[in-house]
């Protein structure tokens, strides 16, 4: 496959992030319902993981990174984790800031601040930066598996996941654990990094078998409350909701990589920076702007806050932080791990 940028990669994460945006908006659970949330909001969070292994995968090709030991070369995950964490210091030096004047110094004690950094600190979807560090570390696991075994590395990924869930149950994890730990996309990223591979191939009885069987999960478990065994957080996002999503951002993938439609695209380039801007403001910025008069104009004046200051966020950081991580991965290349300590 053609490695150069696909973009409708862009556009995808620049609708993914508008849905994230959308869904944190304090919508009655009736409106989630009636406007079908489940099948297009809620799927956000699955897209940009998808989204992550293909990107990646196209990373490791295009550094002809092929084994596991030059796959956990320094250069490349310091690198990657600076991008994710320079925005996201800043971001949480706000959230801090905020909770300070609200609650005093006494509202971080000792390592409670460090500690709340890891978990991703307050706000709709903060377990995602925490996510991003593990996925730094666990995918060269992920993608050797489907470099070697290709669409059987994806059923077994499906198979390791829904173990997980199960022992997620046996062991009665607390929902505030579960959604740090990464370990609940790992099928959703397996397929992100299949269709990337020189090993995809076009499996359409499978595809339309997840894409119905996801599409049936969702409906049962959020419509009709249906009781799957072991799957009792995240519903609609969980192994068997990602079922539904997979197909249908594979085939784009796939066969519209040539859709140009630049306001997206633009969007989808600062989208992890509007999703750092709504996390903060949703938690703290709502008691700054209240609520006007109207739930439709409300939402409207939130989106476009959240997407402006997202973007102006972006501008300002983006040129800085792609010269920091550049200068990380020059600094590992020229400073290698003794070959003793390897």
């Amino acid at each position: 496959m053609n490695t150069n940028r696909n973009r409708f990669l862009d556009i995808l994460k620049g609708l993914a992030v508008l849905f994230i945006t959308a869904t944190h908006y304090d919508f009655t659970d009736w409106n989630r319902l009636d406007y079908f949330f489940p099948y297009w909001i809620d799927t956000a969070v699955p897209i940009f993981m998808l989204i992550s292994g293909y990107v990646a995968t196209l990373s490791y090709r295009k550094s002809q990174v092929e084994t596991i030991e030059q796959a956990y070369e320094p250069s490349i995950l310091v690198g990657k984790a600076v991008r994710y964490t320079i925005p996201f210091f800043i971001a949480y030096v706000v959230e801090i800031a905020y909770s300070v004047m609200a609650h005093g110094v006494q509202s971080f004690q000792g390592l409670g601040w460090l500690v709340h950094f890891v978990k991703g600190g307050n706000g709709p979807g903060a377990f995602y930066y925490p996510l991003l560090i593990q996925l730094i570390l666990v995918f060269p696991l992920i993608y050797f598996l489907i470099q070697r075994l290709g669409f059987f590395g994806v059923v077994l990924s499906f198979l390791a996941t829904y173990a997980m869930e199960i022992m997620k149950g046996v062991y009665q994890m607390p929902e505030n654990t579960y959604c740090l730990l990464l370990f609940r996309y790992t099928f959703i990223i397996a397929v992100g990094v299949y269709l990337a591979s020189e090993r995809y191939k076009t499996h359409l009885v499978w595809q339309i078998g997840a894409l119905v069987a996801g599409f049936v999960f969702i409906y049962g478990m959020v419509y009709r409350g249906w009781d799957v065994p072991f799957i009792d957080y995240w519903e609609q996002t969980s192994l068997l909701g990602c079922l539904y999503i997979a197909p249908i951002v594979g085939f784009g993938i796939r066969h519209c990589s040539n859709w140009h439609f630049p306001p997206l695209e633009f969007l989808g380039k600062a989208s992890y920076y509007i999703f750092l801007t709504q996390k903060v403001y949703y938690i703290y910025g709502r008691k700054i702007y209240m609520k006007i008069p109207g739930e439709r104009y409300d939402f409207l004046v939130t989106m476009v806050i959240c997407i402006t200051v997202g973007i102006l966020f972006y501008l300002a950081v983006e040129p800085l932080n792609k010269k920091a991580c550049q200068a990380c991965k020059e600094f590992c290349r020229r400073h290698p791990i003794p070959d003793a300590w390897r």
